[in-house]
């Protein structure tokens, strides 16, 4: 990371995988400090049209015991932050966003009932997209999608130690 030394304004950053190797990288190259902002800077840039809809994913807070499940293998330095039981379509039933962060970042773990026939294409770690990675495991008839902006290790270790809590 770098950064302007008297504010702190966050300039450059490179994310990098277990081999050093660049998989992410953002820069600003012309920055201005203080000043006035033009209020048509704050307009959206895109026209909304019916294209475009609003889709309102609100959930519900969840208490660990009431979730059904829980972390079997805790990740060094992660704790679940919050569990959320949101809706994902009106076709399909809901889903239950599990959220685990170090303090800087943050794993999504998403976990929701099959259908009958309990197919899952692609299971196991997925292509990353930039600096995120995904896992998905088939798991007592639920698919559990584990995906963050960390190496992907992390998301494979918290998705195969999240399991059903026996009742």
């Amino acid at each position: 990371m770098w950064a302007e030394v008297q504010s702190g304004l966050l300039l450059k950053a490179r994310t990098i995988d277990e081999r050093g190797e660049i998989i992410e990288q953002f820069t600003f190259s012309d920055v201005k400090i203080g000043g006035e902002i033009a209020t048509e800077a704050f307009k959206p840039r895109y026209v909304k049209d019916d294209r475009w809809r609003v889709v309102r994913a609100h959930g519900v807070e969840v208490g660990k015991e009431e979730s059904g499940w829980m972390l079997t293998t805790p990740l060094p330095g992660y704790s679940m932050k919050s569990i959320v039981r949101r809706p994902i379509g009106r076709d399909r039933a809901e889903v239950l966003h599990l959220v685990f962060s170090d303090g800087l970042a943050a794993i999504s773990v998403f976990i929701e009932s099959l259908g009958p026939d309990g197919a899952v294409n692609n299971a196991g770690p997925l292509p990353a997209s930039g600096a995120i990675n995904t896992y998905k495991r088939v798991v007592a008839g639920h698919l559990v999608t584990t995906l963050g902006e960390v190496p992907l290790r992390a998301v494979q270790r918290l998705g195969d130690g999240i399991e059903p809590v026996a009742r």
